[in-house]
Parts: C-alpha cells; sequence; structure tokens
C-alpha cells in the first residue's frame, strides 16, 4: 500500500502537482497522507479515487489504474482505512 501511494504521488509531481507525504504515529496507529497543494486536474472526482482505474484515466500514460484501489483494499484487510478529501484550499488529501 505504501509503495502504491508512493507511487500516485509521483505520478501527480510528474504531473506538474505539488505533493507531500507526511507521516504520523499515535493512539497506537500510523498514518500517512499524501497531500496535493492544488488539483489541477479539474475533472478528479473525489468519491471515484478509489474505483480501480479511475487514476489511470486521470493520469494518462501511468500504469496506476488499480494503485488507489489496492491502497484501500490492503487498508481495509489490515483493520485501516483509505479516504480521499479535500483541503480547505482546494487541494487534496489521501489519508491512509
Amino acid at each position: 500500500a505504501m509503495r502504491e501511494l508512493l507511487a500516485v504521488g509521483r505520478d501527480l509531481a510528474v504531473a506538474g502537482q505539488a505533493t507531500e507525504l507526511d507521516l504520523g504515529v499515535g493512539e497506537g496507529r500510523a498514518t500517512i497522507r499524501l497531500q496535493v497543494a492544488s488539483v489541477k486536474l479539474a475533472d478528479w472526482q473525489l468519491p471515484r479515487t478509489f474505483e480501480p482505474y479511475y487514476l489511470g484515466g486521470l493520469l494518462r500514460g501511468t500504469s496506476h489504474g488499480l494503485s488507489a484501489f489496492t491502497i484501500q483494499v490492503v487498508a481495509e484487510a489490515h483493520g485501516g482505512r483509505a479516504v480521499a478529501r479535500r483541503r480547505p484550499d482546494g487541494g487534496l488529501v489521501i489519508e491512509v
């Protein structure tokens, strides 16, 4: 899941998006956040983030059609969760 999240972040950066990865530990769990400062991909539909092949359509030329789906499945299989949300400034956060 971590590898896939890093790959998504890399491809967003290559597509011209400013990305940042944060790791937090507390309350017996680790949280990994991929933050995208401003999503210039205007057609990004937040509820569809974890659908199979959705990111592959947005990030054409990448092999990450199943990356977000894999992140969510692995997180949930280990008792965690993966969510995507908008930041108040219009950016995006994918949190595992």
